[in-house]
């Protein structure tokens, strides 16, 4: 999970530069982060790629 663990400022930080005119949902950026980080959706990717390049 170390290459993930800096997700979080990251996306925080690119949404501090985004134009309020854009309207973009104040709990977008933790959604994002949730989705980016959930282990789950994680072992499901790396299963699957494995599973495709047999």
């Amino acid at each position: 999970m170390s290459s993930l663990s800096g997700i979080g400022e990251i996306i925080n930080q690119a949404y501090t530069q985004v134009p309020v005119e854009w309207g973009i949902p104040e709990h977008l950026p933790q959604r994002l982060i949730n989705f980016l980080i959930d282990e789950a959706r994680i072992q499901k990717a790396r299963y699957l790629i494995k599973d495709r390049l047999r």
